[in-house]
């Protein structure tokens, strides 16, 4: 598999980022030698949260595990955020 896999992912309107991260996940452990940057950019066009793409733009990440660990914080803000909202609902 190569880094245009990457490229070609997208988060569909219905999936959270939750799901997103699982399958970008998924296809950056089987790119050989897969590069930041790509991980990076892929990261930074692909999903639906703004506020994501404006922290990755404005600090980049030192290695793959910082990038995860950022973007997992972003995930649970997104699921908070969907508690709160289902709780209000309620």
């Amino acid at each position: 598999m190569t880094s245009v896999a990457l490229i070609n992912l997208q988060q569909a309107d219905n999936k959270s980022l939750h799901d997103f991260l699982g399958r970008f996940s998924q296809i950056a452990v089987r790119i050989q030698d897969l590069e930041l940057r790509v991980a990076l950019h892929s990261m930074i066009t692909t999903p639906k949260s703004g506020a994501l793409a404006e922290s990755l733009c404005k600090k980049r990440s030192a290695n793959m595990d910082k990038l995860r660990h950022r973007v997992v914080g972003f995930i649970q803000i997104e699921e908070l955020s969907e508690f709160c909202d289902k709780v209000r609902r309620d």
